[in-house]
């Protein structure tokens, strides 16, 4: 599935791994790299899995995250991801600015390059070479803890309680 020149948002609404991957596309952007910028959401919980595992990278998918090897489907040109409230999910970004919402469980969010804004309500936030942007969702869960982690210490980053 390939989407428009517009932004666009893929609703994952399965959780069961097909015998082939799908492709999913952001499609061309003739405006610019940051005109308009595409989102994949997660809507269910995979049945038997701890979460999802989204990676935005040149070679980009998403599997469950017990078994990365087993896609669900490849990604291209997508910069957006949200995980699912009830799972614990990792999300990766990419080179572009990034939107990556863990939406809760205990997450492990990876901004990678560019000025990303990671929310989370617990787990890992690693926002990479850029200026990052932090939200700590509400509700807590009672025994996780919060990191941060930049890829050289020198970065610009903000964190909002």
């Amino acid at each position: 599935m390939t989407g428009g020149v517009l932004s666009d948002r893929f609703l994952l609404v399965t959780s069961s791994v097909p015998d082939q991957p799908g492709m999913l596309d952001g499609g061309d952007n003739p405006e610019g790299p940051d005109e308009y910028t595409d989102t994949l959401e997660t809507l269910n919980t995979p049945e038997g899995k701890k979460g999802w595992l989204i990676n935005l990278g040149e070679e980009g998918y998403i599997a469950h995250i017990d078994t990365p090897d087993q896609k669900i489907a490849h990604l291209n040109r997508i910069e957006n991801a949200s995980g699912h409230a009830q799972t614990h999910d990792q999300l990766i970004g990419n080179a572009k600015n990034n939107i990556l919402d863990g939406k809760g469980g205990i997450d492990h969010l990876i901004g990678d390059d560019g000025n990303d804004v990671l929310m989370l309500q617990a787990g890992i936030a690693e926002g990479g070479k850029g200026t990052d942007l932090y939200f700590i969702l509400s509700e807590w869960h009672p025994r996780a803890n919060y990191h941060q982690r930049d890829a050289d210490g020198i970065e610009h980053n903000l964190l909002k309680l």
